[in-house]
């Protein structure tokens, strides 16, 4: 079967967003007569994951494989006019056919990692008749752009309290930490600002304060087992200085965000971040951590409801019905 395709999207600045408009032009060229049901145009928004365990089952070494799927959304147009459900032949020949749909809101964006995707693309399928002839499929992927809801909340305070403890020391050993952020909600390449204030009320010098974005990947099974990969972005980590016994430190940390980095929360996969804030104290004594979850995305911004503009006047309404008509 000889058939060329080519799928070309109008692709906006930045990627699509939930709710846009997804157009373009689907071209394809036959040299030969081609007998088809249907040729379907599909716009299709899926996610996937799969990896592998070793198991000992009956003293043998076994690899198990868990796989996840999931469809977000499915919308299909037939490219070609048919009038009944009888096979139709397409003469040789070149095509060219313009298309329009619409992305869902509440869509995760597009995503790739180690064990799984979130995808989004057109599919034209050339539909055959019969049972051994097989289908011709052609793809194109674009991206969508992680969006947030509402608005961005904060400002907000955390905190952790340690008491350490000090052989034949009447004295009371509390290191205290208040982390006061700005705001939860980042966009990519956002930063998310911290106002700390630490309060070393011991006889022992605080190594510093340290934090980290973390990421968390969480792959989910269809038969529910999960694959949790945590990773600490060390692009995104920052240390103070030491802070001296019987003192109290007001500290500033700006820690960024990356390009790629987006909050997603689907069934097969969810992307979590947060941030750990960690007063680090010499041995013996063990470190006191603070988490803040965050979520990072662009902001969806606010499109103008029709309820917000005047109905049109009885005369426009008569106007359009004219030109109609004309």
């Amino acid at each position: 079967m000889g058939v060329s395709c080519q799928i070309l999207i109008n692709k906006p600045k930045g990627g699509h967003s939930p709710g846009q408009s997804v157009n373009g032009v689907v071209k394809y060229a036959l040299d030969q007569p081609l007998e088809v049901n249907c040729v379907m145009l599909s716009l299709i928004g899926k996610g996937y994951c799969r990896w592998s365990e070793s198991k000992t089952v009956n003293k043998k070494r076994r690899t198990v494989y868990y796989t996840g799927k999931e469809e977000y959304y499915k919308t299909s147009i037939n490219v070609i006019e048919k009038n009944s459900d009888e096979v139709q032949i397409i003469p040789v020949g070149s095509y060219e056919i313009p298309f329009e749909f619409f992305l869902p809101l509440g869509i995760p964006p597009s995503f790739k990692g180690y064990h799984g995707y979130v995808s989004h693309m057109l599919r034209l399928k050339f539909k055959r008749p019969g049972i051994f002839k097989i289908d011709k499929r052609f793809f194109s992927e674009f991206p969508v752009r992680s969006c947030i809801n509402g608005e961005a909340e904060g400002p907000l305070v955390f905190g952790v309290e340690k008491t350490l403890t000090k052989p034949f020391s009447k004295r009371k050993h509390v290191v205290n930490l208040k982390v006061n952020i700005d705001k939860t909600s980042l966009t990519p390449e956002d930063k998310a600002h911290l106002d700390l204030v630490v309060t070393n009320d011991t006889s022992i010098t605080i190594t510093d304060i340290k934090s980290e974005l973390i990421q968390r990947i969480t792959y989910t099974a269809n038969c529910g087992r999960t694959n949790v990969c945590d990773k600490i972005l060390k692009q995104s980590t920052v240390k103070s200085t030491s802070i001296p016994n019987d003192a109290v430190a007001n500290l500033r940390q700006e820690i960024a965000t990356l390009p790629d980095m987006v909050s997603i929360n689907t069934k097969v996969i969810k992307v979590e971040f947060k941030l750990r804030v960690t007063v680090r104290l010499p041995l013996p004594h063990l470190n006191a951590p603070v988490e803040i979850p965050i979520v990072i995305g662009e902001k969806l911004e606010r499109e103008e409801s029709p309820e917000d503009d005047p109905p049109p006047s009885y005369w426009e309404v008569m106007n359009e019905e004219e030109k109609v008509k004309e």
